[in-house]
């Protein structure tokens, strides 16, 4: 058999604008949105007092302490969550313009997590960075540490998730 007609037809050639705003316009999004709640407008002097309202709308009384815990679990977790997403958003835009790209290509290579994990370095690292320079704020590597993990948790899920559809 021809070599040529086993291969799968090539699809319509995409323009750079459509690759950039169907898929690098989204992580390029997110991560605008990470640097803004880096301001003081979502430190913990501002959310603790909507975190306490909802904890004690739900449970009733609580005390500070578990209030306190509470809202830094939850805080955290929001590292994780955020640069987990950063994280897949690029990945799914590497993916995209990548020169291999075709309908038979992995849902996953090492090349494009890699590339994901350094935007998420670069985002988490700037996003401490503008911490530092406000009031109520700190940066610090722990958090960067932190959004790297949910970065890789992220991967790791992806990965997963590209074996089982084969």
């Amino acid at each position: 058999m021809d070599e040529q007609a086993a291969a799968p037809p090539a699809g319509p050639k995409r323009s750079f604008f459509h690759i950039a705003a169907r898929h690098w316009l989204p992580p390029l999004f997110w991560m605008a949105a990470i640097l803004w709640a880096s301001g003081d407008q979502l430190g913990g002097e501002t959310t603790g007092p909507w975190v306490k309202w909802l904890i004690t709308t739900l449970f009733g009384a609580v005390s500070d302490v578990k209030i306190d815990l509470i809202h830094r679990a939850l805080r955290k977790l929001g590292h994780v969550v955020a640069y987990g997403l950063l994280s897949w958003l690029a990945l799914r835009a590497a993916r995209a313009t990548a020169q291999e790209h075709r309908a038979d290509q992995p849902r996953w290579k090492l090349r494009w997590a890699v590339l994901a994990l350094g935007i998420v370095l670069l985002t988490s690292g700037s996003d401490e960075l503008l911490q530092s320079y406000t009031k109520e704020r700190t940066g610090t590597f722990r958090d960067v540490a932190l959004d790297c993990f949910g970065a890789i948790l992220a991967q790791g899920a992806l990965l997963v998730a590209a074996k089982r559809k084969r």
